[in-house]
């Protein structure tokens, strides 16, 4: 089904009918131009909800479009979200104390930054916690960069089950399985690891 084909299908469900879509964390305008002329005006009190990290992503036409801009948290309510997510009703640990300044500046007032950070730092040894925070503090870049940044790390300490995998690796994970239960044997000497298998022949 085409674009065209699609819009034309929503268009048509939705006529005479009283409707509140929302488009979650939108992050190109030209997805909203392409949907826009689906979401009739029926005057029936419908609504479309667009919210997007980007100011650029809010629709211009003001006659017709409300923007709200969310404010982000001060500084103080981004350090108390923060102790609220790692120390539940506890007192905080001297450690993360001493990180206060920098925990805040890398949070940069947004809410997901400040419960991925907690959650990062749940999951590590308090040893560990300053070179995170050190590591994250250095990127001197835009609030949203920022974010990406703490979404990579937060990924980068996942335990290798909870990561997807490439094709690549799957398929290197079964070859093995297969040598170590010798139902494939290796008829050229060499080491076998995933950089060289496929530089290595099979017998099956």
């Amino acid at each position: 089904m085409s674009e065209e084909d699609l819009a034309h299908q929503v268009k048509r469900s939705l006529l005479r009918k009283r409707y509140l879509i929302v488009l979650d964390d939108v992050w190109d305008i030209e997805a909203w131009n392409r949907l826009e002329a689906s979401f009739l005006d029926n005057g029936n009190g419908s609504r479309v909800i667009l919210t997007s990290r980007l100011h650029d992503v809010a629709p211009q036409d003001k006659l017709h479009h409300e923007t709200h801009s969310l404010r982000q948290l001060t500084p103080d309510q981004s350090w108390d979200l923060l102790k609220a997510k790692l120390y539940p009703g506890k007192d905080l640990t001297p450690k993360l104390c001493e990180l206060q300044q920098q925990v805040v500046e890398i949070c940069q007032g947004l809410p997901l930054t400040v419960v991925i950070l907690a959650g990062i730092l749940s999951s590590m040894d308090r040893r560990d916690w300053k070179e995170v925070v050190e590591g994250l503090s250095l990127r001197n870049v835009s609030s949203i960069e920022q974010c990406i940044a703490t979404l990579e790390l937060s990924y980068k300490h996942l335990s290798d089950n909870l990561k997807h995998k490439r094709s690549e690796d799957v398929a290197n994970d079964y070859l093995m399985q297969l040598i170590s239960r010798n139902l494939v044997i290796v008829s050229k000497p060499g080491s076998i690891d995933g950089q060289s298998l496929s530089h290595s022949r099979f017998v099956v």
